[in-house]
């Protein structure tokens, strides 16, 4: 936990290209909001964050590129200060990953370790980004903005990698996890919607289903 003098802010940046969860930098929501707000008001709701171009690469060290969007609870202890946020966000540029859940879940565990409660990520492919890339070579730029649903993106491929894809032997674990978080969040919206059951604490029942 740190202030705000001691961040990245007004400083010269360097930027890493390799995943580093080190980058994140937290900052105590009480000392944000000391002096600022009445001790007496209450917060409802998630702090919204939305990374519009979040690239990786895949295993074949092709980049990918997507749009994340992060729901930080109000009342975790800690705030993610935002230039740590984006430099840590940048630095999975260069780094592989098997799959977009695996990005997701390295992003939630991260984030959610960071700010002291779990958060809830989404997301979301973009076909026209993707198509763009792959008709770029390495050090080139596309010729014209790239449209896409959240707006135009000039792209530059900096460097493609070669390597081997995953055996599903080892990414078994992930998959089964994932379609378990996936049954999980159908079977809450469900609930929720049957006005006869009523949900003291649904992430209480998420723990012992999962255990």
């Amino acid at each position: 936990m740190g202030e705000y003098h001691n961040t990245q802010l007004g400083k010269e940046t360097q930027y890493q290209n390799q995943y580093d969860p080190t980058l994140l930098f937290p900052i105590e929501r009480a000392s944000a909001r000391s002096g600022e707000v009445p001790k007496a008001f209450e917060f409802f709701g998630n702090d919204a964050w939305t990374a519009y171009e979040l690239s990786w690469l895949n295993l074949s060290g092709k980049p990918v590129v997507a749009v994340a969007r992060f729901k930080f609870p109000c009342n975790s202890k800690y705030v993610i200060e935002s230039k740590s946020f984006k430099l840590y966000l940048n630095s999975l540029i260069q780094s592989k990953f098997a799959s977009k859940f695996d990005v997701m879940d390295r992003l939630a565990s991260d984030l959610s370790r960071c700010c002291g409660e779990a958060i809830t990520i989404d997301v979301y492919d973009l076909k026209e980004y993707e198509e763009a890339v792959l008709n770029l070579k390495k050090g080139k730029i596309t010729k014209k903005p790239v449209k896409t649903k959240f707006g135009y993106h000039i792209i530059i491929l900096n460097d493609i990698r070669d390597s081997q894809p995953k055996k599903i032997s080892d990414i078994k674990q992930q998959i089964v996890k994932r379609i378990k978080q996936n049954s999980l969040s159908n079977l809450e919206k469900q609930l929720r919607k049957n006005k006869s059951i009523k949900i003291s604490d649904f992430k209480k029942v998420v723990q012992e289903i999962n255990n």
